[in-house]
Protein backbone atom coordinates (compact mmCIF):
# COMPACT_ATOMS: atom_id res chain seq x y z
CA UNK A 1 0.00 0.00 0.00
CA UNK A 2 1.41 3.34 -0.64
CA UNK A 3 1.85 5.95 1.82
CA UNK A 4 -0.58 8.04 0.80
CA UNK A 5 -3.14 5.48 0.33
CA UNK A 6 -2.23 4.02 4.03
CA UNK A 7 -2.94 7.88 5.16
CA UNK A 8 -6.42 7.78 3.88
CA UNK A 9 -7.14 5.12 4.98
CA UNK A 10 -5.77 6.11 8.38
CA UNK A 11 -7.49 8.95 8.52
CA UNK A 12 -11.03 6.99 7.75
CA UNK A 13 -10.84 4.82 10.37
CA UNK A 14 -10.08 7.05 12.75
CA UNK A 15 -12.69 9.26 11.50
CA UNK A 16 -15.18 6.33 11.52
CA UNK A 17 -13.79 5.56 14.86
CA UNK A 18 -14.63 9.08 16.19
CA UNK A 19 -17.80 9.10 14.76
CA UNK A 20 -18.53 5.90 16.56
CA UNK A 21 -17.70 7.00 19.63
CA UNK A 22 -19.96 10.14 19.40
CA UNK A 23 -22.98 8.15 18.42
CA UNK A 24 -21.83 5.49 21.03
CA UNK A 25 -22.04 8.36 23.91
CA UNK A 26 -25.41 9.88 22.33
CA UNK A 27 -26.28 6.19 22.74
CA UNK A 28 -25.58 5.84 26.14
CA UNK A 29 -27.29 9.46 27.08
CA UNK A 30 -30.31 8.39 25.86
CA UNK A 31 -30.35 5.27 27.60
CA UNK A 32 -29.97 7.80 31.05
CA UNK A 33 -31.80 10.54 30.06
CA UNK A 34 -34.40 9.30 32.00
CA UNK A 35 -36.98 12.04 33.00
CA UNK A 36 -36.49 12.74 36.54
CA UNK A 37 -36.78 15.98 38.45
CA UNK A 38 -35.85 16.55 42.33
CA UNK A 39 -37.75 19.30 44.22
CA UNK A 40 -37.11 20.70 48.13
CA UNK A 41 -39.54 22.47 50.48
CA UNK A 42 -38.43 24.77 53.23
CA UNK A 43 -39.46 26.44 55.72
CA UNK A 44 -36.99 29.69 56.11
CA UNK A 45 -37.93 30.42 59.23
CA UNK A 46 -39.00 34.34 60.07
CA UNK A 47 -36.69 33.78 63.46
CA UNK A 48 -40.26 33.76 65.78
CA UNK A 49 -43.85 32.51 66.03
CA UNK A 50 -44.99 36.03 67.07
CA UNK A 51 -46.86 34.35 70.23
CA UNK A 52 -45.35 37.44 72.12
CA UNK A 53 -47.67 39.46 69.67
CA UNK A 54 -50.52 37.53 69.58
CA UNK A 55 -50.86 36.72 73.50
CA UNK A 56 -51.16 39.93 74.15
CA UNK A 57 -54.69 41.31 75.77
CA UNK A 58 -53.63 44.87 76.60
CA UNK A 59 -51.81 47.40 74.81
CA UNK A 60 -48.85 47.63 77.43
CA UNK A 61 -48.35 43.42 76.35
CA UNK A 62 -48.16 44.17 73.05
CA UNK A 63 -46.05 47.19 73.18
CA UNK A 64 -43.74 44.52 75.34
CA UNK A 65 -44.43 41.85 73.21
CA UNK A 66 -43.63 43.86 69.92
CA UNK A 67 -40.15 44.50 71.75
CA UNK A 68 -39.48 40.81 72.18
CA UNK A 69 -40.24 39.41 68.80
CA UNK A 70 -37.76 42.38 68.05
CA UNK A 71 -35.18 40.94 70.45
CA UNK A 72 -35.96 37.60 69.01
CA UNK A 73 -35.67 37.97 65.13
CA UNK A 74 -32.23 39.71 65.54
CA UNK A 75 -31.08 36.99 67.84
CA UNK A 76 -31.59 34.38 65.44
CA UNK A 77 -29.23 35.19 62.99
CA UNK A 78 -31.02 35.54 60.19
CA UNK A 79 -27.47 36.33 58.19
CA UNK A 80 -25.87 33.30 59.16
CA UNK A 81 -29.09 30.90 58.71
CA UNK A 82 -29.57 31.97 54.69
CA UNK A 83 -25.85 30.87 54.47
CA UNK A 84 -26.21 27.66 56.07
CA UNK A 85 -29.70 27.31 53.96
CA UNK A 86 -27.64 27.97 50.86
CA UNK A 87 -25.11 25.65 51.65
CA UNK A 88 -27.81 22.63 52.41
CA UNK A 89 -29.37 23.57 49.19
CA UNK A 90 -25.51 23.03 47.37
CA UNK A 91 -25.63 19.96 49.19
CA UNK A 92 -28.61 18.18 46.67
CA UNK A 93 -29.23 20.66 44.44
CA UNK A 94 -32.57 20.06 43.50
CA UNK A 95 -34.51 21.63 40.29
CA UNK A 96 -37.23 23.32 41.70
CA UNK A 97 -37.61 24.64 45.58
CA UNK A 98 -40.66 25.42 47.41
CA UNK A 99 -40.02 28.13 50.31
CA UNK A 100 -42.62 29.46 53.07
CA UNK A 101 -41.90 31.95 55.70
CA UNK A 102 -40.16 33.76 53.81
CA UNK A 103 -39.66 37.28 55.39
CA UNK A 104 -38.65 40.49 55.31
CA UNK A 105 -37.74 42.62 58.59
CA UNK A 106 -37.33 46.05 58.55
CA UNK A 107 -36.86 47.73 62.06
CA UNK A 108 -35.94 51.19 62.58
CA UNK A 109 -33.18 51.66 59.51
CA UNK A 110 -31.79 48.17 59.98
CA UNK A 111 -33.50 45.96 56.93
CA UNK A 112 -33.24 41.43 57.11
CA UNK A 113 -34.19 40.56 53.51
CA UNK A 114 -34.15 36.44 53.82
CA UNK A 115 -34.59 36.12 50.02
CA UNK A 116 -32.08 38.53 49.44
CA UNK A 117 -29.98 37.31 51.41
CA UNK A 118 -30.17 33.54 49.98
CA UNK A 119 -30.18 34.54 46.71
CA UNK A 120 -26.34 36.07 47.57
CA UNK A 121 -25.58 33.12 49.45
CA UNK A 122 -26.25 30.78 46.34
CA UNK A 123 -24.32 33.30 44.44
CA UNK A 124 -21.23 32.97 46.54
CA UNK A 125 -21.60 28.92 46.88
CA UNK A 126 -21.76 28.73 42.67
CA UNK A 127 -25.21 28.04 43.04
CA UNK A 128 -27.43 29.40 40.11
CA UNK A 129 -31.19 29.80 40.74
CA UNK A 130 -33.98 32.33 40.01
CA UNK A 131 -37.05 33.34 41.74
CA UNK A 132 -39.51 31.90 39.48
CA UNK A 133 -42.32 33.30 41.64
CA UNK A 134 -42.79 34.86 44.46
CA UNK A 135 -46.65 35.55 46.37
CA UNK A 136 -46.93 38.45 49.33
CA UNK A 137 -48.94 37.20 52.21
CA UNK A 138 -49.02 39.23 55.17
CA UNK A 139 -47.25 42.76 55.47
CA UNK A 140 -47.62 44.27 58.91
CA UNK A 141 -46.35 48.40 59.63
CA UNK A 142 -46.31 48.65 63.46
CA UNK A 143 -45.56 51.85 64.67
CA UNK A 144 -44.71 52.56 68.29
CA UNK A 145 -44.20 56.70 68.59
CA UNK A 146 -40.75 57.84 70.06
CA UNK A 147 -39.59 54.30 69.95
CA UNK A 148 -39.70 51.61 67.36
CA UNK A 149 -40.74 51.60 63.73
CA UNK A 150 -41.20 47.94 62.47
CA UNK A 151 -42.62 46.12 59.07
CA UNK A 152 -43.21 42.85 58.73
CA UNK A 153 -43.65 40.87 55.49
CA UNK A 154 -44.42 37.52 54.62
CA UNK A 155 -43.82 35.57 51.09
CA UNK A 156 -44.28 32.16 49.90
CA UNK A 157 -41.66 31.21 46.88
CA UNK A 158 -40.67 29.36 44.14
CA UNK A 159 -36.68 28.76 43.08
CA UNK A 160 -35.91 27.22 39.75
CA UNK A 161 -32.11 26.14 38.90
CA UNK A 162 -30.52 28.02 35.74
CA UNK A 163 -27.59 25.81 34.95
CA UNK A 164 -29.36 23.24 33.42
CA UNK A 165 -28.71 22.54 29.85
CA UNK A 166 -31.07 24.24 27.28
CA UNK A 167 -34.09 23.39 27.02
CA UNK A 168 -34.15 20.81 29.73
CA UNK A 169 -36.03 22.39 32.19
CA UNK A 170 -38.66 25.60 31.36
CA UNK A 171 -41.03 27.24 33.37
CA UNK A 172 -44.10 28.00 31.08
CA UNK A 173 -46.24 29.45 33.61
CA UNK A 174 -47.31 30.82 37.11
CA UNK A 175 -49.99 31.39 39.21
CA UNK A 176 -50.38 32.85 42.76
CA UNK A 177 -54.47 32.46 44.78
CA UNK A 178 -54.72 33.85 48.19
CA UNK A 179 -57.25 32.38 50.22
CA UNK A 180 -60.73 33.76 50.56
CA UNK A 181 -60.27 31.97 54.24
CA UNK A 182 -57.99 33.71 56.79
CA UNK A 183 -57.49 34.49 60.21
CA UNK A 184 -58.26 38.19 61.37
CA UNK A 185 -56.30 39.39 64.15
CA UNK A 186 -57.63 41.93 66.66
CA UNK A 187 -54.84 44.17 67.64
CA UNK A 188 -55.65 45.75 71.28
CA UNK A 189 -57.57 48.56 71.23
CA UNK A 190 -56.04 49.03 67.50
CA UNK A 191 -57.31 47.47 63.69
CA UNK A 192 -57.98 44.29 62.62
CA UNK A 193 -55.15 42.77 60.68
CA UNK A 194 -55.63 40.07 58.08
CA UNK A 195 -53.69 36.79 58.28
CA UNK A 196 -53.18 35.88 54.86
CA UNK A 197 -52.28 32.76 53.31
CA UNK A 198 -52.33 31.42 50.10
CA UNK A 199 -50.73 28.95 47.57
CA UNK A 200 -48.78 29.40 44.16
CA UNK A 201 -47.52 27.01 41.17
CA UNK A 202 -45.85 26.99 38.17
CA UNK A 203 -45.73 25.16 35.18
CA UNK A 204 -42.90 22.98 34.49
CA UNK A 205 -41.76 21.65 30.94
CA UNK A 206 -39.17 18.73 30.50
CA UNK A 207 -38.28 17.70 27.30
CA UNK A 208 -41.68 17.70 26.52
CA UNK A 209 -43.28 16.59 29.77
CA UNK A 210 -44.89 18.94 31.98
CA UNK A 211 -46.41 18.78 35.43
CA UNK A 212 -47.28 21.76 37.78
CA UNK A 213 -44.72 22.22 41.04
CA UNK A 214 -47.39 23.95 43.63
CA UNK A 215 -46.17 25.55 47.31
CA UNK A 216 -48.20 26.18 50.04
CA UNK A 217 -48.18 27.45 53.60
CA UNK A 218 -51.15 26.93 55.22
CA UNK A 219 -52.65 28.64 58.69
CA UNK A 220 -51.53 27.50 61.88
CA UNK A 221 -53.91 25.53 64.29
CA UNK A 222 -53.37 28.12 67.11
CA UNK A 223 -53.48 26.24 70.90
CA UNK A 224 -55.87 27.10 73.41
CA UNK A 225 -59.32 28.73 72.69
CA UNK A 226 -58.83 29.41 69.27
CA UNK A 227 -57.97 26.05 67.82
CA UNK A 228 -61.53 25.06 67.19
CA UNK A 229 -61.65 28.00 65.20
CA UNK A 230 -58.25 28.31 63.19
CA UNK A 231 -58.05 24.38 62.37
CA UNK A 232 -61.59 25.39 60.66
CA UNK A 233 -59.86 28.06 58.40
CA UNK A 234 -57.15 25.98 57.69
CA UNK A 235 -59.20 23.14 56.50
CA UNK A 236 -61.07 25.36 54.41
CA UNK A 237 -57.75 26.65 53.02
CA UNK A 238 -57.02 23.42 52.30
CA UNK A 239 -60.45 22.52 50.28
CA UNK A 240 -59.37 25.60 48.05
CA UNK A 241 -56.00 24.48 47.72
CA UNK A 242 -57.36 21.29 46.25
CA UNK A 243 -60.16 22.96 44.24
CA UNK A 244 -57.49 25.07 42.56
CA UNK A 245 -55.29 22.51 42.03
CA UNK A 246 -57.94 20.04 39.99
CA UNK A 247 -58.67 22.29 37.47
CA UNK A 248 -55.01 21.51 36.04
CA UNK A 249 -54.67 18.23 33.42
CA UNK A 250 -51.32 18.15 34.71
CA UNK A 251 -49.44 15.87 36.76
CA UNK A 252 -49.17 17.66 40.03
CA UNK A 253 -46.28 17.70 42.49
CA UNK A 254 -47.26 19.63 46.07
CA UNK A 255 -45.09 20.53 48.90
CA UNK A 256 -45.12 23.11 51.37
CA UNK A 257 -45.61 23.79 55.30
CA UNK A 258 -49.44 22.29 55.77
CA UNK A 259 -49.30 22.77 59.39
CA UNK A 260 -51.05 19.56 60.08
CA UNK A 261 -49.52 16.19 61.45
CA UNK A 262 -49.39 13.56 59.07
CA UNK A 263 -48.46 11.26 61.26
CA UNK A 264 -50.75 9.18 63.64
CA UNK A 265 -52.90 11.11 66.12
CA UNK A 266 -50.09 12.31 69.32
CA UNK A 267 -52.12 14.64 70.45
CA UNK A 268 -49.83 17.41 69.83
CA UNK A 269 -50.79 21.37 68.92
CA UNK A 270 -50.91 20.34 64.73
CA UNK A 271 -53.04 17.40 64.80
CA UNK A 272 -55.45 18.09 62.65
CA UNK A 273 -57.25 17.00 60.10
CA UNK A 274 -56.01 18.77 56.59
CA UNK A 275 -53.15 16.10 55.85
CA UNK A 276 -55.72 13.61 55.43
CA UNK A 277 -58.19 15.52 53.93
CA UNK A 278 -55.36 16.00 50.74
CA UNK A 279 -54.42 12.75 50.78
CA UNK A 280 -58.10 11.06 50.62
CA UNK A 281 -58.26 13.52 47.53
CA UNK A 282 -55.80 11.53 45.61
CA UNK A 283 -52.57 12.78 47.18
CA UNK A 284 -49.60 10.55 47.41
CA UNK A 285 -47.81 11.62 50.67
CA UNK A 286 -44.33 11.14 49.49
CA UNK A 287 -42.54 10.29 52.71
CA UNK A 288 -45.34 7.68 53.76
CA UNK A 289 -44.79 5.72 50.83
CA UNK A 290 -41.44 5.39 51.12
CA UNK A 291 -41.19 4.48 54.79
CA UNK A 292 -44.11 3.56 56.16
CA UNK A 293 -42.63 2.46 59.28
CA UNK A 294 -40.45 5.99 59.73
CA UNK A 295 -42.22 9.57 61.26
CA UNK A 296 -39.66 11.57 59.21
CA UNK A 297 -40.96 14.33 61.88
CA UNK A 298 -39.68 17.68 60.64
CA UNK A 299 -40.78 20.07 62.99
CA UNK A 300 -39.35 21.74 65.97
CA UNK A 301 -35.48 21.40 65.77
CA UNK A 302 -36.12 24.28 68.65
CA UNK A 303 -38.82 26.20 70.19
CA UNK A 304 -39.20 29.81 69.80
CA UNK A 305 -41.16 32.60 71.95
CA UNK A 306 -39.31 31.21 74.96
CA UNK A 307 -38.86 33.99 78.11
CA UNK A 308 -35.71 36.22 77.76
CA UNK A 309 -33.26 36.61 77.40
CA UNK A 310 -32.73 32.99 75.50
CA UNK A 311 -35.79 33.38 73.45
CA UNK A 312 -35.38 29.56 71.99
CA UNK A 313 -35.41 25.96 73.82
CA UNK A 314 -33.58 22.82 72.19
CA UNK A 315 -36.18 20.06 70.93
CA UNK A 316 -36.23 16.85 69.65
CA UNK A 317 -39.16 17.45 66.35
CA UNK A 318 -42.05 15.32 66.83
CA UNK A 319 -44.42 16.17 64.03
CA UNK A 320 -44.17 15.74 60.20
CA UNK A 321 -45.64 19.07 58.71
CA UNK A 322 -43.18 19.89 56.32
CA UNK A 323 -44.92 17.51 53.36
CA UNK A 324 -44.25 16.65 49.23
CA UNK A 325 -47.31 15.21 47.71
CA UNK A 326 -47.34 14.04 44.49
CA UNK A 327 -50.52 13.17 42.14
CA UNK A 328 -48.90 11.53 39.16
CA UNK A 329 -44.96 11.71 39.45
CA UNK A 330 -43.44 8.31 40.73
CA UNK A 331 -41.36 8.89 43.53
CA UNK A 332 -37.88 7.48 43.63
CA UNK A 333 -36.26 9.14 47.08
CA UNK A 334 -37.55 11.42 49.51
CA UNK A 335 -34.99 12.53 52.40
CA UNK A 336 -34.41 14.69 55.25
CA UNK A 337 -32.07 17.77 55.18
CA UNK A 338 -30.75 20.58 57.62
CA UNK A 339 -31.16 18.40 60.60
CA UNK A 340 -27.81 20.03 62.03
CA UNK A 341 -26.12 22.59 63.27
CA UNK A 342 -24.15 25.13 61.19
CA UNK A 343 -20.26 26.30 61.51
CA UNK A 344 -21.90 29.24 63.32
CA UNK A 345 -23.87 27.02 65.60
CA UNK A 346 -27.04 27.90 64.31
CA UNK A 347 -29.91 25.63 62.16
CA UNK A 348 -31.14 27.18 59.01
CA UNK A 349 -34.67 27.28 60.16
CA UNK A 350 -36.56 25.25 63.27
CA UNK A 351 -37.86 23.07 60.60
CA UNK A 352 -36.39 20.26 58.64
CA UNK A 353 -36.16 20.80 55.12
CA UNK A 354 -37.79 17.83 52.73
CA UNK A 355 -36.21 16.71 49.30
CA UNK A 356 -38.21 14.42 46.48
CA UNK A 357 -36.93 12.88 43.56
CA UNK A 358 -39.56 12.17 40.92
CA UNK A 359 -39.56 10.32 37.73
CA UNK A 360 -41.79 11.78 34.87
CA UNK A 361 -41.49 8.41 32.55
CA UNK A 362 -45.50 8.14 32.98
CA UNK A 363 -45.73 11.38 31.38
CA UNK A 364 -42.83 11.16 28.49
CA UNK A 365 -44.46 12.70 25.52
CA UNK A 366 -43.62 10.25 23.21
CA UNK A 367 -45.00 7.44 25.17
CA UNK A 368 -48.95 6.53 25.83
CA UNK A 369 -49.89 7.63 29.19
CA UNK A 370 -49.73 4.97 31.51
CA UNK A 371 -47.01 3.14 29.88
CA UNK A 372 -43.56 3.41 30.87
CA UNK A 373 -40.51 3.41 28.87
CA UNK A 374 -38.78 1.01 31.42
CA UNK A 375 -35.63 3.32 32.23
CA UNK A 376 -37.60 5.18 35.61
CA UNK A 377 -34.97 3.56 37.82
CA UNK A 378 -32.12 3.46 35.60
CA UNK A 379 -29.76 5.73 37.72
CA UNK A 380 -31.63 6.36 41.13
CA UNK A 381 -29.72 6.75 44.13
CA UNK A 382 -30.81 5.09 47.32
CA UNK A 383 -33.14 7.18 49.41
CA UNK A 384 -31.38 8.85 52.44
CA UNK A 385 -32.92 8.32 55.88
CA UNK A 386 -32.09 11.20 57.97
CA UNK A 387 -34.38 10.95 60.89
CA UNK A 388 -33.55 13.85 63.57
Amino acid sequence: MKRREFFRMFVWIISVAFLFCIDGDRGAYAESDNLIVSVMTRNMDAGTDLQYVVGAQTVDEFVAGVINTIAEVEASNIPERAAQLAAEIAAVNPELIALQEVTTWKIDDVTYDQLELLMAALENAGMHYRIAALQTLADLPVEIPDLLSVRFTDYNAILVRTDLPPGHLMIIGTETHLYENYLQFDVPDGPTIPVLNGWMAVDVKIRGARFKFANTHLLTAVPGDLFEATEQIQLAQAAELMAGLSASSLPIILAGDFNSDAEVPQNFPDQTETAALIASSGYLDVWHFKFPEERGYTWPLFLEDQPPPDFTVPSTPFERIDLIFSKGPVPLLVELTGTEKGSEGVYASDHVGVVARFSLENHRPDVPRGKSSGKSNGNQRQSKRKTP
